[in-house]
C-alpha cells in the first residue's frame, strides 16, 4: 500500500471514530430498554434453561431460534451485562460505519463523500420514519447489520464468495434480515455476472449454502408449531393487534411509508451518479426491490396471510436500503452541488431530511416533493430568485427553531408540529429547485452545527448521550429497577411475579412474570401461545384483555381475585404500586412499589 493509500485509510478511520462518537452524542445508548425486556431474559434462559419456571413467554426461548445469543453470552459472562453489552454495541456500530465508509469510497473514491455518508448514517431513527441504520440497544439485528454492510461492500466489488460468506454468517445471527440481505447482495452482483464468471458464482452459492446451515438447523430443530402455514382468523386478529406495525402494511404510519419512498428515491437518484455501469444497475435493482417488497408483503399478510411471510418481514429490506442509501448519498450530494446547479437544493433537502432533526418522523415525505419540483417545475420562477432566497433563510431558521424546541422543551402538540413542518416545507419546495446562490452553503452547516451544539449542551446537562444508559453506577435509580434488583437478590429463581402487564419487570428482576403487554410481540411465533397470551391478559386486566378498548385495569383487583390468579398461574409474588395496600405478607417497599407474597407460595 502506498503512503497516499495509508493516509486515506487513516483519514477514513478517523472519520469512522468521529461518527461513532457523534452517534453516541445524538442518540443515547440504552440497556434494559425496549426489546431488551425480552432479549435479556431470553439470554439468561439460554444460559440456564432452569430459569423462569412457569413463565410461558420464556418457554419460547428455543422457538425463538436466533444464534446471536451464543455470541452475546461469552461477553456477558466475562464482562457482565453492562460492560459486555456496551462493548458489543460499540464494536457493531464501528463495524457498520466502517462498512458504509468502505462502500462510499469504493463507489466514488472521494474522502469528502465518505465524510458526508457517515454524517448521514449517524442519525439512526425517526428521520427516516423509524427505518434506521443502527440500534440504541444491542440486539441480534444490531450485530448482524455490520456483516450485511460488509457483504454489500463485497458484492459491489465483485467479491461474491466473501459476500456469500458474510451474508450466511449474518443470516445465522439474524435470519429474518439475512433473507433480504441475501437478495440485496444478489441484485448487486447480477449485473456483474459476465465479469465474475459461472465458476465463482457457483462457488459463492456453495459457500453461502453451507454457511447458513447452522441458522436453518436451529430453526428446523426448534420445538413448537411449524411456520409454513396459513394463519387462522383468531390468530390473525391477535397478531394484527400486537404486531401490526411489524407485519401489516396497511397499519404502517405515514412516516414509515414516506421513509420507504424516500429511501428508494435517494438510492435511485444516488445510483445515477455512480460511474461504473454494473454498480449503478445493481443499485437500481435494489431500489426497485423495495416497492416490490411492499407488494409482496401486502399479498401474503393482508390478502393471503402466511405465517412464514410474516416472520420473514419483507419490509426489513428497507433497513438494508438505508445502509446503501447513506453510502450512496454522500457522493451524489457532492456531485449535485458541484456539477448540477438545478439539483443543488435537492442536495440540501436530502441532507436536511437525513440529518437536521432525527425526531421529525414525517419529513421524508418532502424528499419526494423536492425531487418532483427539481425535475418537473419549469424554470419560469428564476426572476423570483432573490426574494425566494430570503424565504429559504426563513425556512432554515424555522427548522432550527423547531429542532431546538423539540430537544430543549419537549414535543409540541402533533397538530402544531405537522403544521409547522408543512409550512416551512411548502416554502422550501417553492424555492429549492431554482436558486443557484451559495446561501445554503452557509446556512446548512451553520444550522446543523447549531442543532448539534444544543444537543451537546443538553447531553452535558443530563439530557441525553451515554448518561442515559444503564451503565454501572446508573442502574437502580428508579423505583421499578430497584424493586427488580431486590427481587433478583432476595427471591428464588423459581419465583413468578404477578404485575401490571404495562410494567416490564422480568428483565430487571431476572424472575418470571405471569404476562406482560410486550410479550404479545411473540404471538406471531405460535398460535397456541397467542391464545394463551390473550387469555392471561384478559385474566390479569379484568376488562376483556388485549381486545378491550380501555387500558388494563390491573389495580382494580382485590385480594380474592389476586389469589385466584395465583392459583390459576402459579404466581408466587405480587408487584403493585405503593398506594395499593393489601393483607398479604409484605416483603419489600420503596417509593414506587410494594412486593407481597401470594397465598399458597
Amino acid at each position: 500500500m502506498t503512503r497516499a493509500g495509508r493516509s486515506e485509510h487513516l483519514c477514513h478511520a478517523g472519520m469512522v471514530t468521529a461518527a461513532v462518537g457523534a452517534a453516541y452524542l445524538i442518540t443515547p445508548y440504552r440497556l434494559l430498554y425496549s426489546d431488551h425486556h425480552l432479549m435479556v431474559p431470553f439470554l439468561e434462559k439460554y444460559a440456564d434453561p432452569g430459569r423462569f419456571a412457569n413463565d410461558p413467554t420464556m418457554d419460547l426461548y428455543r422457538q425463538y431460534s436466533v444464534l446471536a445469543f451464543y455470541l452475546e453470552r461469552p461477553f456477558v459472562q466475562l464482562l457482565g451485562l453492562e460492560a459486555g453489552y456496551l462493548l458489543l454495541h460499540f464494536v457493531g456500530l464501528a463495524a457498520l460505519f466502517a462498512a458504509i465508509a468502505a462502500i462510499s469510497w469504493q463507489l466514488y473514491r472521494r474522502s469528502s463523500a465518505v465524510l458526508v455518508s457517515l454524517l448521514i448514517a449517524v442519525v439512526p431513527k425517526y428521520v427516516m420514519g423509524s427505518v434506521y441504520t443502527f440500534d440504541q440497544i444491542v440486539t441480534s439485528r444490531h450485530l448482524a447489520y455490520p456483516l450485511f454492510g460488509w457483504a454489500l461492500w463485497a458484492a459491489q466489488g465483485g467479491r461474491v464468495i466473501l459476500a456469500a460468506l458474510l451474508c450466511g454468517v449474518g443470516f445465522d445471527v439474524h435470519p429474518v434480515t439475512g433473507i433480504w440481505a441475501g437478495l440485496a447482495c444478489l441484485l448487486v452482483v447480477v449485473p456483474q455476472r459476465a465479469a465474475i464468471g459461472r465458476r465463482r458464482f457457483l462457488s459463492a452459492a456453495v459457500v453461502g449454502g453451507v454457511t447458513v446451515l447452522p441458522g436453518l438447523a436451529a430453526r428446523a430443530t426448534a420445538p413448537g408449531e411449524g411456520t409454513l402455514r396459513a394463519v387462522s382468523g383468531a390468530w390473525l386478529a391477535l397478531v394484527r393487534l400486537t404486531n401490526s406495525w411489524h407485519f401489516f402494511f396497511s397499519s404502517y404510519d405515514a412516516g414509515f411509508v414516506a421513509a420507504n419512498l424516500a429511501l428508494a428515491v435517494v438510492l435511485y437518484m444516488g445510483a445515477r451518479e455512480v460511474a461504473r455501469r454494473e454498480a449503478r444497475v445493481g443499485l437500481y435493482l435494489v431500489a426497485a426491490a423495495l416497492p416490490g417488497a411492499v407488494l409482496f408483503n401486502v399479498a401474503f399478510t393482508e390478502v393471503w396471510p402466511v405465517q412464514a411471510i410474516m416472520l420473514a418481514s419483507p419490509m426489513r429490506l428497507a433497513y438494508l436500503v438505508a445502509i446503501l442509501a447513506a453510502a450512496v448519498a454522500g457522493g451524489a450530494l457532492l456531485r449535485w452541488w458541484e456539477e448540477r446547479p438545478a439539483l443543488r437544493w435537492l442536495a440540501v433537502a436530502v441532507a436536511v431530511s437525513f440529518a437536521l432533526d432525527y425526531r421529525i418522523q414525517y419529513f421524508p415525505t418532502f424528499v419526494g416533493a423536492w425531487v418532483f419540483v427539481a425535475l418537473v417545475v419549469p424554470r419560469a420562477a428564476a426572476g423570483l430568485r432573490r426574494p425566494l432566497e430570503w424565504a429559504l433563510a426563513l425556512v432554515f431558521f424555522l427548522l432550527a427553531t423547531r429542532s431546538l424546541l423539540r430537544h430543549g422543551f419537549g414535543p409540541e402538540p402533533r397538530l402544531v408540529n405537522n403544521a409547522l413542518i408543512g409550512a416551512v416545507s411548502a416554502v422550501a419546495i417553492a424555492t429549492c429547485a431554482w436558486s443557484r446562490r451559495p446561501l445554503a452553503a452557509r446556512l446548512l452547516p451553520v444550522t446543523l452545527a447549531l442543532v448539534l451544539a444544543v444537543k451537546a449542551a443538553l447531553v452535558v446537562g443530563g439530557g441525553g448521550g451515554v448518561v442515559d444508559a444503564d451503565l454501572p453506577g446508573f442502574r437502580h435509580a428508579d423505583p421499578l429497577s430497584a424493586a427488580g434488583a431486590w427481587a433478583r437478590a432476595a427471591t428464588p429463581q423459581s419465583a413468578l411475579f404477578l404485575a401490571d402487564p404495562g410494567l416490564d419487570f422480568r428483565a430487571f428482576s431476572g424472575r418470571g412474570q405471569v404476562i406482560s403487554g410486550r410479550d404479545g410481540t411473540y404471538t406471531n411465533l405460535a398460535e397456541g401461545y397467542a391464545l394463551l397470551w390473550a387469555a392471561r391478559m384478559a385474566m390479569v386486566c379484568r376488562n376483556g384483555g388485549p381486545l378491550a378498548s380501555r387500558g388494563c385495569d390491573f389495580d382494580r383487583h382485590d385480594e380474592a381475585s389476586f389469589t385466584a390468579i395465583a392459583a390459576a398461574t402459579g404466581a408466587t409474588h405480587l408487584l403493585v404500586r405503593r398506594e395499593v395496600r393489601l393483607g398479604f405478607l409484605e416483603l419489600f417497599a420503596n417509593d414506587g412499589f410494594r412486593v407481597y407474597r401470594l397465598p399458597g407460595s
